[in-house]
């Protein structure tokens, strides 16, 4: 029994070695295929990692397709392994495929893990196609920018050549026109120089005053200075004629004297030669009074020449300017006109009783005077009658032309362009009436007054 005991404990020990070893040595055959088994996995993802670098969907497929074939093949050799072992040990099947499932777990995993980084890399690859192509947008929205900027520059560069150029012969052009003009100038200059040199050699035998400013205010403080110098001259001409007449009366006082003093005795010669010297210095005072009176009367004449020439360039200024004086016999009233205008056509004529008011154009060119306003005022009295009248559009006055507006029945004839009726309104009367041309712009062109004033005799 004993013997037995030992024999048992014998074999159970040998047993349990036998099977240990068998067990290490399966374990050992084992590890050794897993590790083949993870080397040919590495080397399958590894394989798959490089070449997923180079193609996507294809490399994708390709490495899933392995992975699922060397799985497939370790199963099946795990399979044939637990078969062949499981009539020998009973418990070697159950540690081996629960390594087997602990090695194909741990294949998963690193399935998983290669999976998350090709997964990443191709993420990566996707961001830098992203990249790729955003830069590429950039690049061809900097080139079309670049592009546009360019024929920008381009158009801005020719525009300017070509205001610089246009300003060169622009301010050649105006040097030349500035030199021709200033040579002209120069020469027009000289010439009027020399004419008006020989107008004054022309007239300096007739004119002594030379500055002839023909202005009316001049020529009016003239003739007034001339007629204050003509009375103080007037004044001293009857001075001197008194005083003539004094030494004519003195002479003939003297004479008589000395047709006393000869009747008188010879006593009385020493006294006739004083008086006769006291006539002497007498007639030479009269002959130098004389020579004054003679002085002073050739400077009248001179003065009456000069005042004769003002008169007559007052009179000539007074017809330009339209300002005449008619004096009514009848009525002891005189009638005046003042009258100015800016252009070529006046007031001619204007009528009292408001019958008609005249326009003439006394130039040499057209005036246009469409849509033209007359506007006529009483100024006799206060808030005098006032009336205006409205050319039409086409109206135009040639040269020499009159025109006459009447008012309503005051027998005018209606006739354009030379004579138009008013409707409606009429004419101010009164004895002072003024009327006045305004434009298309309301802008006063031409003016007239005329009125009477009483005569002061």
């Amino acid at each position: 029994m004993v013997n037995e005991q030992s024999t048992y404990s014998t074999y159970t020990t040998m047993t349990e070695s036998s099977l240990y070893s068998t067990s290490q040595l399966t374990r050992k055959g084992e590890k050794t295929t897993i590790d083949a088994n993870e080397q040919s996995t590495y080397s399958t993802y590894t394989t798959m990692t490089e070449s997923s670098l180079y193609s996507t969907s294809q490399l994708t497929r390709k490495g899933e397709k392995t992975t699922i074939d060397a799985t497939n093949e370790r199963l099946s050799k795990v399979i044939e392994k637990v078969l062949s072992l499981k009539l020998d040990d009973q418990p070697l099947p159950a540690i081996t495929i629960d390594k087997s499932l602990f090695e194909f777990g741990y294949a998963e995993n690193l399935e998983i893990q290669h999976r998350s980084k090709i997964d990443a890399l191709f993420y990566k690859i996707t961001q830098l196609q992203r990249g790729i192509a955003e830069k590429e947008s950039q690049y061809n929205e900097i080139q079309t920018n670049l592009d546009f900027e360019s024929k920008r520059h381009e158009k801005l560069m020719a525009a300017y050549r070509r205001m610089e150029y246009t300003r060169i012969i622009e301010k050649l052009v105006i040097t030349q026109v500035a030199t021709e003009y200033d040579r002209k100038l120069v020469e027009d200059l000289h010439t009027l120089r020399a004419e008006f040199e020989d107008l004054i050699q022309k007239r300096k035998t007739s004119f002594v005053l030379t500055n002839v400013e023909f202005d009316i205010t001049h020529f009016v403080a003239s003739v007034y200075k001339f007629e204050e110098m003509k009375a103080k001259y007037d004044k001293e001409i009857h001075a001197l004629e008194d005083t003539i007449s004094n030494l004519k009366a003195q002479i003939s006082n003297k004479r008589n004297e000395v047709l006393q003093l000869k009747t008188v005795d010879i006593e009385t010669r020493e006294a006739e030669i004083i008086a006769n010297g006291k006539i002497e210095v007498i007639r030479r005072e009269l002959a130098e009074e004389i020579k004054k009176y003679v002085a002073l009367m050739d400077l009248k004449l001179y003065f009456d020449s000069e005042l004769s020439i003002y008169q007559k360039l007052i009179a000539s200024e007074e017809l330009r300017l339209i300002i005449r004086k008619v004096v009514d016999k009848h009525t002891g009233r005189s009638f005046t006109t003042k009258a100015h205008s800016d252009i070529e056509t006046v007031f001619d004529e204007i009528n009292m009783h408001g019958d008609y008011i005249q326009l003439t154009n006394k130039g040499a060119i057209k005036n246009h005077l469409g849509n033209w306003i007359i506007i006529a005022e009483d100024k006799s009295i206060a808030h005098g009658k006032k009336c205006q009248y409205k050319f039409e559009p086409d109206l135009d006055l040639m040269p020499g032309q009159s025109v006459k507006i009447y008012s309503p029945n005051a027998g005018g004839t209606h006739n354009p362009p030379n004579s138009y009726v008013m409707h409606g309104d009429s004419w101010p009367s009164g004895d002072k009436i003024s009327v006045q041309l305004l434009d298309n712009n309301n802008k006063k062109i031409a003016h007239l007054t005329a009125f009477y004033e009483e005569d002061s005799e």
